[in-house]
């Protein structure tokens, strides 16, 4: 249990405070973040396109006794069933990275979020050198749709994005929150 509080990132660990009840982790993978959020007590659906690493997640919960938190889902995220405004918490842990469509994927996460939900944004970019710079300027899909609350430039290393002791590959977290007046732009 003391492994899944380690592995967690700092960031991960300020939004989980507070009132967090449900969270929606998109591309889970392996479960790392999905396994802390549910050590927290915090409902987790967690998506990802792969049924085997959605086992793992499963197994991985029920061996921590977590299980009954957990919602597993595959599912692309191009085509993600859930109604608008029905997380108050969404985490993007570098699948961000992948998304080819950013504009209708930070439409889609806005739209899923309830007025003052939050979201935690994390990537980094192939060819995985991008300087900081260039990585910022992948946030403008999100600056419209959400407010930026916080933003950190980070480094991590090369194939562990959970190990940010070595500088090796530039990264971003930002943190997002929901509009109150559910006013949000195209």
């Amino acid at each position: 249990m003391l492994d899944v509080v380690r592995r967690a990132s700092a960031r991960l660990k300020r939004m989980c405070q507070g009132s967090v009840s449900g969270i929606l982790d998109l591309g889970c993978g392996e479960g790392r973040n999905t396994l802390y959020t549910l050590f927290k007590g915090i409902y987790t659906c967690a998506l990802d396109i792969s049924p085997g690493c959605l086992e793992r997640v499963d197994k991985a919960a029920r061996s921590l006794r977590l299980r009954g938190l957990l919602d597993l889902l595959v599912a692309d995220v191009s085509h993600m069933p859930f109604r608008d405004e029905c997380f108050e918490a969404i985490l993007d842990s570098y699948l961000y990275t992948f998304i080819r469509d950013r504009e209708s994927y930070a439409y889609r996460i806005a739209k899923m979020l309830k007025a003052g939900g939050k979201l935690l944004l994390e990537y980094d970019m192939s060819p995985h050198l991008l300087p900081h710079a260039r990585l910022l300027a992948l946030l403008a899909p999100f600056d419209r749709q959400l407010v930026q609350v916080r933003l950190e430039l980070l480094y991590h290393e090369w194939g562990d994005v959970g190990d940010e002791e070595l500088e090796q590959v530039p990264a971003i977290s930002a943190l997002y929150v929901a509009p109150l007046s559910q006013e949000k732009t195209c």
